[in-house]
C-alpha cells in the first residue's frame, strides 16, 4: 500500500460514495457461486426487536433533518452528521430533542462541508467532524470552533462509525492508491487500504490502516464505502468491511486477515454481474434492485453484526430516493454464523458497546425538512451476550 501516490479526484471520490443515490449497472459475467453457510437461526426479514425508540426532535429553529451520514455516541448523546444541511445535529437521547446544530450557520474554517462522520471524544470534550475539505474539532458543550484539520490525501468518503484511541482518530474509509482503473471491477482498488489512522491534534497525513478484503469492485458505491471497528483480543485488533465484498475480515495490529468470513445469508442478493464505476445513475439503480451490498459492520463483543441492502423495486427518476431494504446478520468472532436477515427500518448511523442505532425516514427519505423522526435502538449485547431476543421465533 503506497500512501504517497497522486491523490485521486475529490470529485470522483464524492460522486462514486454518494450512496444516496448512486450504485451501478449490471455488467459483465456470471460467477460460480461457492456454497453459502448455514444460519443456526434465519430470520428471513422478520423485523429485530428494538429495545427502545425514541421520537428526536429538531426543534422549530435551526435546519432540519436529512438524509444522515456517520455518527458517533458519547454518554447519552448522538452527533448526528448530516451532508445536505451542512451540520451535526447533537442529539440527547434522554428525550430525543436536539441540543444544537453544530456548525451550522458558520462561515470560514469552522464552517462545514458535506460532513461525513462524527467521532466524539467523551473525556476531551469535543467533537470531530470529518468533512469533504478535513477534520473539524468543535467544543461538545457549547459548539464553538476550536480547529481544523487537513484530511488524508487519496482518502474517499467516511460514511460509517470510526472511534478515537491514543491520540489518533481510526476513520472508516477507502485509502484509495489511484482512481486510473476505477472503470475496471477486477482490479479498481488494487494497492489501496480499508480505513486510515490520523492525527487527532496535528497535521498528519495519516497511516493506513488495514489490507483490503476484496480489490474486486462489484459496483462504483459499494466499492467505495468500507467499516471498521475495534476488537480488543490477543490475536485479533480489528474488524473491517467493504460494500465491494461479501466478507467480513478480523485483523491482527498490523493490519493483516486473521480470518475472513462469508456473510451472506438466505436473502442476501447476489446474481453474478459487475458494474463499471462509470455506468448511468439509472442502471445502476437497476443493479442496486437486483444485488446486495455491504453498508456497516460492527463488534459486540464475540459477536460481528453486518448490515447488508437492496434498493427495493420500483422507478426511479433523478431527485428520487430509493428506499432501502435493510438487513442484518450476526456471527461470532470465529465465524460460526448466528441469526440471518433480521429487517432494519434504515441504514446503521452508530453503535455503542452494545447497540445499533437506526435512524427511521419512511416516506420522508429525500427530503431535507423533517422536523422529526424516529431513532430505534436495537440491542446486540445483553449483559455481555447475544441478546435472546433477536433470536427469531420458528
Amino acid at each position: 500500500m503506497n500512501d504517497n501516490t497522486a491523490a485521486p479526484s475529490r470529485t470522483l471520490i464524492k460522486t462514486a460514495s454518494a450512496w444516496l443515490i448512486t450504485l451501478t449497472l449490471p455488467g459483465c459475467g456470471t460467477a460460480v457461486e461457492s456454497p453459502r453457510s448455514a444460519f443456526q437461526h434465519d430470520a428471513a426479514g422478520k423485523a429485530a426487536v428494538t429495545e427502545r425508540r425514541l421520537q428526536v426532535s429538531a426543534g422549530n429553529d435551526g435546519p432540519a433533518f436529512s438524509l444522515a451520514a456517520g455518527s458517533g455516541v458519547c454518554n447519552g448523546y448522538l452527533f448526528l452528521a448530516d451532508p445536505r444541511q451542512s451540520t451535526v445535529h447533537h442529539i440527547n437521547l434522554a428525550d430525543g430533542a436536539r441540543i444544537r446544530a453544530i456548525g451550522a450557520g458558520m462561515t470560514g474554517t469552522g464552517s462545514l462541508k458535506s460532513p461525513e462522520t462524527t467521532i466524539p471524544d467523551c473525556e476531551g470534550k469535543v467533537v470531530y467532524v470529518v468533512d469533504s475539505g478535513g477534520i473539524v474539532v468543535f467544543n461538545m458543550t457549547n459548539g464553538e470552533f476550536i480547529r481544523r484539520l487537513p484530511r488524508a490525501s487519496n482518502a474517499g468518503a467516511a460514511l460509517g462509525s470510526g472511534f478515537l484511541e491514543d491520540g489518533f482518530l481510526f476513520l472508516p474509509a477507502i485509502r484509495f492508491a489511484s482512481m486510473t482503473d476505477f472503470g475496471n471491477s477486477e482490479i479498481a482498488l488494487r494497492g489501496s487500504a480499508l480505513g486510515y489512522r490520523q492525527h487527532a491534534a496535528q497535521e498528519d497525513d495519516g497511516r493506513s490502516l488495514l489490507e483490503l478484503i476484496s480489490e474486486r469492485c462489484r459496483a462504483s458505491s459499494p466499492c467505495t464505502r468500507a467499516a471498521i471497528d475495534r476488537i480488543r483480543q490477543p490475536e485479533i485488533q480489528f474488524l473491517g468491511c467493504q460494500g465491494a465484498s461479501h466478507e467480513v475480515g478480523v485483523f491482527n495490529a498490523e493490519g493483516r486477515v486473521v480470518r475472513r468470513i462469508d456473510i451472506r445469508s438466505p436473502q442476501f442478493r447476489d446474481d453474478g454481474t459487475t458494474v463499471s464505476g462509470t455506468a448511468p445513475v439509472a442502471r445502476t439503480i437497476e443493479w442496486s434492485q437486483r444485488n446486495s451490498s455491504v453498508i456497516w459492520c460492527g463488534a459486540f463483543g464475540d459477536l460481528i453484526a453486518t448490515a447488508h441492502f437492496t434498493f427495493e423495486d420500483g422507478d426511479w427518476s433523478p431527485g428520487v430516493a430509493m428506499k432501502p431494504k435493510v438487513l442484518l446478520n450476526i456471527h461470532r468472532l470465529d465465524g460460526t454464523p448466528v441469526i440471518a436477515d433480521l429487517a432494519l427500518r434504515d441504514f446503521p448511523v452508530a453503535k455503542d458497546s452494545d447497540s445499533i442505532y437506526v435512524l427511521a425516514y419512511g416516506d420522508a427519505r429525500n427530503s431535507t425538512d423533517n422536523r422529526m423522526l424516529e431513532l430505534e435502538r436495537v440491542q446486540v449485547l445483553d449483559k455481555g451476550s447475544l441478546n435472546p431476543q433477536l433470536i427469531p421465533i420458528s
